[in-house]
């Protein structure tokens, strides 16, 4: 095990820049002049995502009397252009590496580098063997390959065991009156498929005539009569009840994102997505109980590598 040093940051972070490079968002960096990184820098500020070491980061970099947005645009204002040609050197390949740390930190900003700055790389990847130092710098776009993979299965078998235990719901239900129906009922209230082991997971809830449901509707949930939302199911004219969970009814939506979108607050991602289609995302307000309402795919938190593929190219 080898520890991580500034070297395999600056590597770390070359490597990161070659993968988004073409990307839309960071075309005007490919050969910029100072008088442009210096607007960029700009557009780089009034960013809604901006964490406090991004602030001390842009603070250290421009000399600014605090990290207080109002004095980091004041102090970008007045800086000279000439500030950023050794930024410039280093995109253009004129210099192999910055000897001033701040110009390493201010390009780890301007490309989105998630383990930024310095002491925050060494934290989290001092564990990981140099020889395997691309995993730290590819990490995202591993967690997206997998992605891509699990959502090539476009249909799931339920286990024989729950299917017949359903079958024999529906049977009983239709010989016996609706009070016993209603005990019968089963609800099957999350299924999750997992491509890479081949197989899925599905927990089974049984509803009395006492209990209470919520349906997803649209963009929500809203409360229902369990017996009532299963029937409306059976028939196709409804999706799949759930025991009732008041942190599912208040705090899981369906949301648009734009590109003012905050999708992080001090380093936590604040918005959920599950793939629907090539290139098609749905997004939520929170994980939910970790899967999709009506797809049953798992819901997962965004990523910066995520949304430099879907969200920021489509940016102006």
């Amino acid at each position: 095990m080898t520890l991580l040093t500034s070297t395999n940051y600056i590597d770390s972070i070359k490597a990161h820049i070659d993968s988004v490079k073409l990307l839309s968002k960071y075309t005007s960096l490919l050969s910029p002049s100072p008088a442009l990184l210096k607007d960029y820098c700009f557009s780089v500020c009034k960013r809604s995502d901006l964490t406090i070491g991004d602030r001390d980061i842009l603070k250290t970099f421009l000399k600014s009397k605090s990290s207080d947005l109002e004095d980091i645009l004041s102090a970008l204002q007045k800086l000279d252009i000439d500030k950023f040609k050794p930024v410039q050197n280093f995109l253009n390949g004129k210099t192999i590496a910055p000897k001033n740390q701040t110009i390493v930190e201010i390009i780890a900003l301007f490309y989105d580098f998630e383990l930024r700055p310095l002491g925050k790389y060494l934290g989290n990847a001092n564990k990981v063997n140099r020889e395997d130092l691309h995993e730290v710098v590819d990490r995202e776009e591993e967690k997206e390959i997998v992605e891509e993979k699990e959502d090539r299965l476009e249909t799931v078998n339920v286990p024989t065991g729950i299917s017949s235990v359903v079958e024999e719901s529906k049977v009983s239900g239709s010989k016996q009156n609706n009070s016993l129906k209603k005990k019968l009922i089963v609800g099957i209230s999350s299924l999750v498929a997992l491509i890479g082991g081949g197989y899925g997971v599905t927990k089974v809830a049984y509803f009395s005539d006492s209990d209470q449901c919520i349906v997803w509707e649209e963009d929500k949930y809203i409360p229902c009569d369990c017996a009532e939302g299963m029937t409306a199911y059976e028939q196709d004219k409804g999706n799949m009840p759930v025991r009732y969970n008041e942190s599912l009814l208040k705090g899981f939506k369906r949301i648009n994102v734009d590109c003012n979108t905050t999708f992080f607050k001090d380093n936590k991602p604040k918005v959920w997505f599950v793939k629907t289609g090539a290139d098609q995302h749905e997004y939520f307000s929170s994980p939910g109980d970790g899967t999709h309402p009506t797809l049953n795919k798992t819901v997962k938190p965004v990523s910066q590598y995520h949304l430099n593929k879907y969200i920021y190219p489509n940016c102006p």
